[in-house]
């Protein structure tokens, strides 16, 4: 594909920045630009540019969309993990979901345009003057997702994921942008050797399955997210419902004038929660609250 100033700013620059917007919009909210986060700011920029160098080098040497596409989505996976300290499991899944949309979209047209406008592949490759028009479906598309994530506050990090869950769905989106660019690589070689009835079937079976394979990766998706959240907030419930208890048992055994036994109920909660809390804080408010419930029991013992 040739690759000029006209390419690189008017179709590879807006396509780098709304899918990098879609990219980090995923992988956390924090992350996007802001006049107010110089820090974001300039992330945002320097990865925008490494996409568009990366644009720039590998869009003359890709012989073919599929190629095109691979390269891309491992460049990008590359640049958002390095610039962001991203996990390059979760860079991968963002990335790939935001590929499955522009796949999905232009997937579904684009080979209507190369068969019946260009008349053929070598012309629409010619006619580079025209891609600003033909990518302007994949530019809505890219609009009306900022604003669906934007308007539901959707980001990957609304739950602490295992990795195995971002190399899955990885995985699986790959495989499926993989068959949809093959089959509409299929559909631009041989589309003018087929018979007229046997074109309309064909482009027609690609768009359903283009529309109907990624709505249903992405509701699968989703819903194991939300058994996720579901399952996560059960067990937190559970947690504080026993704490919960420990305390009114602490309480009692105060109230009862047995230290000793509160204290060795206080040990025991704090011995579990080091067991499932990195993080020392909880633990020593804890063990603060035990000196003072010590405090005011033998402060009381005196006074009694």
């Amino acid at each position: 594909m040739v690759m000029n100033l006209y390419i690189l700013i008017l179709i590879s620059f807006p396509e780098a920045l709304l899918n990098l917007y879609i990219t980090l919009q995923l992988i956390n909210e924090g992350k996007l630009p802001s006049f107010r986060e110089k820090k974001n700011l300039i992330r945002f920029f320097i990865s925008l540019s490494c996409m568009l160098l990366f644009s720039w080098v590998v869009r003359p040497l890709a012989p073919n969309a599929i190629c095109n596409m691979i390269f891309h989505s491992i460049g990008y996976m590359l640049i958002i993990s390095l610039v962001y300290w991203v996990n390059i499991f979760k860079s991968a899944c963002c990335v790939s979901a935001m590929l499955l949309l522009y796949s999905t979209v232009e997937n579904s047209y684009i080979h209507f345009i190369i068969a019946y406008i260009s008349k053929g592949m070598d012309n629409f490759s010619r006619d580079y003057t025209l891609y600003i028009f033909y990518s302007l479906p994949s530019r809505i598309a890219q609009f009306v997702t900022i604003r669906w994530l934007k308007k539901y506050r959707v980001f990957l990090s609304l739950v602490k994921l295992h990795k195995s869950f971002y190399k899955l769905f990885a995985a699986l989106i790959y495989g499926l942008v993989l068959v949809q660019y093959s089959l509409s690589f299929i559909a631009d070689t041989y589309f003018d050797k087929m018979e007229l009835i046997h074109q309309i079937v064909f482009s027609v079976s690609i768009t359903l399955f283009v529309f109907l394979s990624s709505y249903i990766l992405l509701r699968f998706m989703f819903g194991y997210m939300v058994a996720v959240l579901k399952s996560g907030n059960m067990l937190y419930q559970q947690a504080e419902g026993a704490t919960l208890e420990s305390y009114k048992g602490i309480l009692s055994f105060l109230q009862q004038n047995d230290v000793d036994s509160a204290k060795k109920s206080l040990e025991s909660l704090i011995a579990e929660k080091e067991k499932k809390l990195q993080q020392g804080n909880d633990i020593e408010s804890i063990k603060n609250q035990l000196e003072v419930l010590i405090k005011q029991n033998n402060d009381k013992k005196r006074k009694g």
